[in-house]
């Protein structure tokens, strides 16, 4: 009953007190480290945390306080970590007050206070499966390890321990780990510290003891690494421009941080002139092209692109919009400041011609709450700018046709089975439109899907039905009644802010 029911909430309760009561300390060490890290004086690192009901472990962002700078040599490469940890990192570590920021992870359950230590991910795919049988539990800021000789134990003894504890999960033995974990920081014995007595990874550990081969080794490196990937889903159509679209791509080709593959669905027939573009990124190994004899619309090519990427964080772009050179930098990093997340889009700067002309900008809002308010009157995505978690899109059917609001019907769905939202506040995408584009944004067709999607939400209780009336009033107004010019002119004032 304690692990499986008031653990969890023990660990809820003791990490708020915590924060709260320590909140000084935190923003002191905060600013010091700032000044002595001369930057960020937070270290994020993915680790492997419990495992998820797919059977595989969820990587988490592990928060301490950052101990060795970010000195590199003449060359750009990091120093070695005995010139890079100074007096003020040293002392951190000895006093183990690095670990405390691991309070939010334990505080947004992604860890416990008691369990087994969350190692690196390229330890945990070393691991045999009787092994990562402590992934079965939360990761822990101390543990039956911790206290038993961290780092003059071998690996294999604090496996022992970690499998140990799990087979047996007591509030006394609980109580007793943090009793002694608390004597050892006192003490200033190192409870907390990574790795074994030499400070190894476990995968050299068991190359240097001749226990696995150099090329097992290697791909075991490799396999840690896929684990870390995302991939980009496109869909190009025989009307888009083929210098457009090459422009698009490169926006995506030239990120600061670089996607593992791009998946471009070919949605129907294309003129030579896009084909042959098609076909020279074809030749890229990480370039995956799926084709389309006849068209199949929005809806099928956007479930098609997501079936066959590899990862399971995918992102989003269309054939003729401009990615900003640090859009996946920046979604990747909201991913790993916060594992929860199912979805993270951004703002767009709509422009003609030239991405200097910008005549307008979709901005959205950026927390959860604050998306799931603005869902139920208009969509809260620009979807072009879109990054989320492929098993969460499909967990909830993935993409299906609804003209012109298959993005919108997938995000009400998200919602309904309350998956995490976000947005980050800043342009992540330049859109290209056509100077008649806000005027086009009408039609009965399009109004009845609009219709029928304020019928779904409805019928489903996402919005009342003052709400429903209201929001098919205005859509009829606009999308139907007003004519051309004017519906264009009430785009621009209402639906976007000048730049």
């Amino acid at each position: 009953m304690y692990s499986k029911c008031f653990k969890r909430l023990a660990d809820l309760v003791l990490s708020a007190i915590a924060l709260i009561v320590l909140s000084p300390i935190l923003l002191v060490l905060a600013l010091v480290g700032a000044i002595a890290m001369k930057g960020n004086p937070f270290f994020l690192q993915p680790r492997p945390g419990k495992i998820g009901k797919g059977g595989k472990e969820k990587i988490f962002k592990l928060i301490k306080f950052r101990t060795m700078s970010n000195a590199k040599d003449k060359d750009g490469n990091l120093l070695p970590d005995e010139q890079r940890l100074g007096r003020y990192g040293a002392w951190l570590r000895s006093t183990s007050l690095d670990e405390l920021p691991e309070l939010f992870n334990i505080f947004i359950g992604e860890m416990s206070i008691v369990g087994p230590r969350p190692q690196l991910v390229r330890d945990m795919v070393f691991m045999s499966s009787e092994v990562r049988a402590r992934h079965s539990v939360r990761p822990g800021l101390t543990g039956l390890a911790q206290v038993s000789g961290r780092n003059n134990i071998t690996w294999e003894q604090k496996f022992e321990y970690d499998l140990e504890y799990i087979k047996k999960i007591t509030l006394l033995g609980d109580c007793k780990i943090i009793l002694l974990t608390a004597l050892k920081v006192f003490r200033r014995e190192d409870t907390v510290r990574e790795g074994t007595v030499s400070d190894i990874d476990f995968g050299d550990y068991l190359l240097e003891k001749g226990e696995v081969e150099k090329e097992y080794y290697d791909s075991k490196q490799e396999e840690a690494k896929e684990l870390l990937k995302f991939s980009v889903s496109m869909c190009v159509y025989g009307r888009d421009n083929p210098e457009w679209f090459k422009t698009a791509v490169d926006s995506i080709i030239n990120q600061t941080k670089k996607p593992s593959e791009i998946v471009l669905v070919v949605d129907g027939p294309v003129p030579d002139t896009l084909d042959a573009v098609i076909s020279g990124y074809a030749e890229i190994d990480f370039f995956k092209v799926v084709r389309f004899e006849q068209n199949r619309g929005h809806g099928e090519a956007r479930r098609a692109g997501l079936e066959h990427c590899t990862y399971d964080i995918v992102a989003l772009m269309d054939a003729d919009d401009i990615s900003v050179p640090d859009r996946f930098e920046r979604q990747i990093a909201e991913f790993e400041a916060d594992p929860s997340l199912d979805i993270v889009g951004g703002n767009i700067d709509e422009f003609i011609d030239d991405p200097k002309n910008v005549v307008g900008r979709r901005a959205v809002f950026e927390s959860d709450e604050e998306i799931k308010r603005d869902l139920k009157k208009r969509c809260p995505f620009n979807q072009m700018t879109v990054m989320f978690k492929k098993n969460s899109v499909q967990g909830v059917g993935g993409y299906v046709d609804w003209y012109c609001d298959e993005d919108y019907y997938l995000w009400l769905r998200m919602l309904l089975a309350d998956m995490k939202f976000k947005n980050i506040p800043e342009t992540l995408v330049y859109a290209r439109v056509g100077k008649e584009m806000y005027q086009r944004r009408g039609g009965m067709k399009y109004f009845k899907s609009e219709a029928k999607l304020q019928g779904f939400m409805l019928k489903n209780k996402v919005i009342s039905l003052p709400r429903y009336l209201v929001n098919v009033g205005k859509r009829l107004i606009v999308q139907v009644l007003l004519p051309n010019k004017l519906r264009g002119w009430v785009f621009k004032k209402f639906a976007r802010k000048t730049v």
